[in-house]
């Protein structure tokens, strides 16, 4: 089967191969198809776990497709405008998050002139809650020398909606950032295929 990727690779380029077969240039084909018959989608086995794909994965080939995820992350985070003047642009620094099957607490920390200083992941929890530290968000904004902030987290669940305790943990960060006279900008919730933010709803 191997071969047969490559022949095809070889006659119609990347674009020519399914998306199974694109996971198969990085592990066995068997493999690839049970991920897909047990995720359904590539979305699917990028929003998934390390623990999730050792279940049907070695540790190396998990390895592989974990870092597959990193690199588009990356990737998308580098091509991220590097200036936040609207959510929107806050939303492409982050959309890689729609694939995280755990929530993930951000933060972009900016200058005077809204640029990205410094990015932070300041907790990581599960599938619908996560524990925030906020002294560490103080810490590094006044380690950084920040002027403004944007937070952002996920819902793997997929409603982009806050919660009451999305709202009251908004204000207990903006709050504690006056103190220290740094402004939050916005507070972006990314779901599968939205995002919420507090600014543009009137919610800041």
């Amino acid at each position: 089967m191997k071969n047969q990727v490559q022949e095809k690779f070889q006659t119609y380029g990347i674009e020519g191969l399914s998306n199974i077969e694109l996971l198969a240039c990085i592990i066995p084909h068997e493999k690839a198809f049970r991920l897909f018959t047990e995720f359904n989608s590539l979305s699917a086995i990028l929003r998934s776990s390390a623990e999730e794909l050792s279940k049907l994965l070695t540790q190396n080939e998990t390895m592989r497709v974990i870092a597959l995820k990193s690199i588009f992350r990356r990737q998308t985070q580098e091509t991220a405008p590097q200036k936040i003047g609207k959510s929107g642009d806050a939303y492409k620094y982050f959309s890689h998050l729609k694939n995280e099957s755990e929530e993930h607490f951000c933060v972009l920390y900016l200058n005077r002139n809204n640029a990205v200083i410094h990015n932070q992941v300041v907790g990581i929890g599960n599938a619908t809650s996560c524990v925030v530290d906020k002294q560490k968000i103080f810490r590094t904004a006044l380690s950084v020398k920040a002027q403004a902030v944007v937070l952002c987290h996920n819902h793997p669940s997929g409603n982009d909606k806050p919660s009451e305790a999305d709202m009251r943990l908004t204000k207990e960060i903006k709050q504690g950032l006056i103190l220290l006279d740094i402004t939050t900008l916005d507070h972006i919730i990314i779901s599968k295929e939205s995002y919420y933010s507090f600014a543009d709803n009137g919610d800041m």
